[in-house]
């Protein structure tokens, strides 16, 4: 049998949990499809469809809701770990169990958590009954934050009582060192893929159904004897549109099996892939970022491949079943896509609202075709408001600059999602006093979700190159010690997550109080209706209404040269520039650079504009502008 001859037999992929059930997961789900194009037949079994039904969907997508957020309290692990180790494990205490960010959600306790756990041993013995093991030669689990423990338990089980089946892991907990130590430690796992396995993992099928020896395939881990052998880095898909479109029939299939809603509209949208890799990452990786592991480099799918992938998946998926939100997978949007791709989606006018990552410097521009396009949700990258705290993170952005984001975003209906990350190393309380001060004028801007702490990342430059930035005595977070019997070094090449101490002299001040305080200010004042608006009356006149907390003149008019400022600077501008500009606006008015400064200045005392390093930004939202923009947004979304 040749490689090209599609082998007898079929192949199972499973999303174990805790992977969300409110979208189906476009890695196996596109597999599946680069399978049934080679003639190799392929089933998905959405086990974590039904653990959540037993468990119930509150509860389940509450812990999911904080998967691979800092390590602290990793419960969905937790959940399986005894099960699938019996007491090798150090017991877990309450306080430790309802430690992190459940500590202040009502409702969760240690009692609520173990009542998860017990459902753990059922609901695998069950799964083994159920499931027709015999029809597969190859089980594949992919494993992405904390599907781990659940996928190793199942695993066991099913190499226990079938022998002949190949086990196979891949995902995100797969990649470098953590793949090749899940194969080491765990000799029911007969071969992992490590990175992308678009190529990998079609060709690791057909030598396994060949019986072939698969040594010479990129991308994976594979057992020589008793040793676990990995070949490196896979080899990626340079063209992105030879990969064909995900199949998610069988998440739909298993909604309704277990009576699942179809959640896609609440907070998590028809997953989609358009780009690969990160070409910020390529020129500047962001020093916190442990995502992209070795398939940074960034690639992407032609505009008119993803605009027909997507119009295919709202016939064959979204409209049938009600689903208006489309969530692209990629880690940045690619910058040509403003000309290639957004004209597409604008013209193709689907009834669908699409979110995208993106860097925060984005034009006023650009935020409009983003809308117009569609692209209604963003995750920017925020993350400070602190042009020096930006810096650290390689960000290649200033806090004035996402606060131009902000305000363009409030304007053309574009809703941003993001929070502050805190605690880098070489930040300074002046910082924090700064961003503070800042914050009092924008509540009327899109306030972010919170902030926390970063956290230290596999595969981020903070973990490669730790003591150049001040990072010592790194070691995994706590919790995994109650999660596998390893060794030390076992434990840390298998965690992703990991507690650290500053050298002192970088250490980040102790500013968590009033820091907390100002971004609960501005996330209660903006949902109280905080505004601060432009309108114009007049071609000559600017109106401004201030409606946010503690506003020193609630309205306040400007025409003129004044209007003109303050209109000019809806993008920033450098002080030299706006007073040449207008010099040759009004040259039959002796503008001087003093009268310039003086009136920016006096905006900036006002909290209408603000300013950095002698470059200003006014702050107010066009009423007109932000009116249409809302009505077109309720039109599409």
């Amino acid at each position: 049998m040749t490689e090209a001859t599609a082998p007898p037999g079929k192949v199972l992929l499973i999303a174990m949990p805790f992977y969300s059930v409110k979208r189906p997961a476009p890695g196996i789900s596109t597999l599946k499809s680069i399978l049934g194009r080679e003639g190799i037949g392929c089933d998905i079994r959405y086990l974590n469809l039904r653990f959540a039904a037993l468990a119930g969907i509150e509860t389940y997508e509450k812990i999911c809701d904080y998967l691979g957020d800092d390590g602290d309290t990793l419960i969905g692990e937790w959940c399986f770990a005894r099960p699938l180790f019996g007491r090798l494990l150090p017991g877990v205490d309450d306080e430790l169990l309802a430690a992190g960010r459940f500590r202040q959600e009502p409702g969760y306790s240690a009692e609520r958590f173990r009542a998860v756990r017990e459902l753990a041993v059922p609901f695998l013995d069950a799964c083994l009954a159920d499931i027709p093991w015999k029809e597969y030669r190859i089980v594949a689990f992919t494993s992405v934050f904390e599907q781990n423990l659940a996928s190793l338990a199942l695993a066991l089980r099913v190499k226990e009582h079938y022998p002949d089946i190949a086990v196979i892991f891949g995902g995100a907990n797969c990649d470098g060192a953590m793949g090749v130590e899940l194969h080491r430690q765990f000799p029911w796992i007969d071969y992992v893929c490590s990175g992308e396995a678009d190529l990998s993992f079609p060709l690791l099928v057909r030598r396994i159904f060949a019986g072939a020896q698969v040594g010479d395939i990129p991308g994976i881990v594979w057992r020589d004897g008793d040793q676990s052998v990995a070949t490196g880095p896979p080899r990626l898909a340079e063209d992105l549109d030879t990969i064909p479109p995900p199949d998610y029939d069988d998440w739909f299939a298993q909604l309704r099996q277990w009576r699942l809603p179809a959640l896609a509209n609440q907070g998590g949208g028809i997953p989609m892939e358009s780009s690969r890799g990160c070409w910020w990452g390529e020129k500047s990786k962001c020093t916190f970022c442990g995502l992209n592991a070795e398939t940074i480099h960034f690639r992407r799918k032609s505009p008119d491949r993803t605009a027909a992938e997507l119009r295919d998946l709202h016939g064959r998926y979204m409209k049938p079943h009600g689903i208006g939100q489309v969530t692209m997978v990629d880690s940045i949007f690619a910058m040509d896509y403003f000309e290639g791709l957004l004209p597409k989606l604008r013209e193709m006018a689907l009834p669908v609202g699409i979110f995208y990552e993106t860097k925060a410097n984005l034009s006023r521009e650009q935020v409009r075709e983003l809308h117009r396009a569609g692209v209604l949700w963003i995750q920017p990258g925020i993350e400070s408001l602190s042009t020096h705290v930006l810096k650290l993170m390689r960000k290649g952005v200033t806090a004035l600059r996402n606060i131009q984001l902000l305000r363009d975003c409030a304007e053309f209906g574009v809703h941003p999602i993001w929070n502050f990350l805190t605690g880098f190393p070489g930040e300074q309380e002046e910082d924090y006093r700064q961003m503070i001060s800042l914050m009092e004028r924008v509540h009327h801007l899109p306030p972010p979700s919170g902030f926390s702490r970063f956290c230290l990342q596999r595969f981020s430059p903070y973990f490669d190159e730790a003591e150049r930035h001040g990072i010592l005595n790194v070691r995994p977070k706590p919790f995994y010690r109650h999660l596998y019997p390893v060794d030390d070094g076992a434990l840390a090449n298998i965690a992703y997550f990991f507690d650290f101490d500053y050298r002192p002299d970088v250490a980040p001040p102790d500013m968590e109080k009033p820091f907390s305080a100002a971004v609960t200010h501005w996330q209660e004042a903006h949902a109280a209706g905080a505004v601060l608006s432009a309108e114009a009356p007049s071609t000559d006149t600017l109106r401004i209404t201030d409606g946010r907390p503690g506003a020193m003149h609630r309205q306040v008019t400007l025409t003129g040269p004044q209007r003109e400022l303050y209109a000019a600077c809806s993008v920033i501008r450098p002080v030299t520039d706006l007073v040449a500009m207008m010099r040759e606006r009004f040259p039959s008015v002796a503008i001087r650079e003093r009268d310039v400064r003086e009136f920016l200045d006096d905006m900036v005392a006002l909290g209408f504009m603000a300013a950095e390093e002698e470059r200003y930004l006014s702050l107010a939202v066009p009423v007109q502008d932000r009116k249409k923009i809302t009505s077109h947004s309720r039109s599409i979304s």
